[in-house]
């Protein structure tokens, strides 16, 4: 098809799409939205057509792509940890029991007594008899502009924590932090003790005497700045994480096996060790070194199967 065919079928789609917003419970159409639905079918016909330039380029131009990519996907990492880190704002905060949130649930259970305080706060509450269906605020701190600072909550039998981040000035999502089935020993009617704190380096959670401490973010958790399925089980999370990171690099690995790939390589190398220390992200753990390598691994495997070939195909 002709490219501006395209483009203007995906600002049909997105149209589409927004005026149906205008029917559906909770969705608003957006003029912004068909703007960069539309921009983004522009640079994706782009690079389809664009194609045998980028993909298959020779060897010279290749070394500097794999260095390029391997740059963005550190920048990613980078982006992660400054998005996900505590960010309060100035004083004062008000301590709200119960609160009713947009987009969160109502705890229905008694709350006994609440110690607050930004880097301890403990509240005693009596269970429900029904583990809450979506996450609902035990205590929550404000600021004057009515802005989440710290959240303690219940998910099913999960304690949750949010805090205060800069991705929610950047309208991103705010991943949470878990103890997962904390509440799994608690029958309903009883009073349990949920609990925060942290220092600088280490965030913990703790209900009765299940406790947890080093919570945090890897540099894997960077898609759930975009979408983060609450619902998802432990090990679902992890497979996106690995997936995720093989993302990042594969293109790194493609480039690299065409070309003198060394210095992307040790870029990437560099990333997964210092960007976890310089923005306080988690170390990062073993599946998500896996899942690097494996990108590595399949960028690579698909140059050689594919991609030198095609290269002497098109005379490149």
């Amino acid at each position: 098809m002709r490219p501006r065919y395209v483009v203007l079928l995906g600002a049909l789609l997105s149209f589409g799409v927004e005026f149906a917003q205008r029917s559906i419970p909770g969705r608003d159409p957006s003029f912004g939205d068909l703007l960069v639905n539309t921009i983004s079918t522009a640079i994706g016909t782009l690079l389809a057509v664009t194609a045998p330039t980028w993909l298959w380029a020779p060897p010279r131009r290749s070394a500097w792509q794999a260095r390029a990519t391997a740059v963005i996907a550190v920048l990613a990492w980078l982006g992660t940890g400054l998005m996900v880190r505590q960010s309060f704002p100035p004083p004062p905060y008000s301590t709200v029991p119960t609160p009713d949130l947009q987009n969160f649930g109502h705890y229905e259970g008694e709350i006994v007594t609440v110690r607050p305080g930004l880097r301890a706060l403990e509240v005693v509450a009596v269970a429900t008899p029904y583990a809450p269906r979506q996450t609902s605020p035990l205590v929550a701190l404000l600021d004057t502009q009515q802005t989440r600072v710290v959240m303690l909550s219940l998910d099913g039998t999960d304690l949750t924590l949010r805090y205060s981040m800069p991705a929610l000035r950047y309208t991103l999502e705010q991943p949470d932090l878990r103890l997962r089935g904390a509440m799994q020993s608690v029958a309903p009617g009883d009073t349990f003790v949920a609990a925060t704190w942290h220092d600088s380096t280490n965030i913990c959670l703790r209900l009765n005497t299940r406790e947890r401490c080093h919570l945090g973010y890897t540099i894997g958790d960077g898609w759930k700045l975009i979408y983060f399925p609450e619902e998802a089980p432990a090990w679902m999370l992890g497979l996106i994480n690995t997936l995720w990171m093989m993302g990042c690099v594969i293109g790194v690995g493609f480039w690299a096996a065409r070309s003198r790939g060394g210095i992307a390589l040790t870029v990437v190398i560099l990333g997964l060790l210092m960007v976890p220390l310089v923005t306080g992200l988690n170390a990062t753990p073993v599946i998500e070194w896996i899942g690097t390598l494996a990108g590595l691994g399949a960028g690579y495997l698909v140059a050689r199967r594919y991609g030198l070939g095609a290269t002497s195909q098109l005379g490149v």
